[in-house]
């Protein structure tokens, strides 16, 4: 069985020297550092999951991203993606919940 295509929309903003092997195990990714609202469309386009961390993925690239089922933001944030076209088309929208929660409020005791 054929992995699912995955397009890494903006790679480059997640820092340097992050281990993706776990993730090219389960997935045929295609690494973009980073994309402009016009790439985002023509770079999910037969992609059945969409990686994102900042780029803004629009209505129009939904729309158009037939094959779409996932838009995975590796950012605790959904704000770049449309939800209602999103679930107009059917496609799950995942964040990172409870990122640096730990982190977070030792830091405010800290203070």
């Amino acid at each position: 069985m054929a992995k699912p295509k995955a397009a890494f929309l903006d790679f480059a903003t997640v820092g340097p020297n992050v281990d993706t092997k776990a993730l090219e195990a389960l997935v045929d990714v295609r690494y973009h550092d980073r994309s402009d609202l016009f790439e985002v469309g023509p770079r999910v386009a037969d992609c059945e999951i969409a990686i994102v961390n900042k780029s803004k993925v629009d209505a129009d690239a939904i729309r158009e991203a037939k094959r779409l089922k996932l838009i995975a933001l590796v950012a605790t944030g959904s704000d770049n993606v449309d939800p209602a076209m999103a679930k107009e088309r059917g496609v799950a929208v995942a964040n990172l919940r409870d990122y640096s929660s730990t982190s977070l409020s030792q830091h405010v005791f800290a203070l």
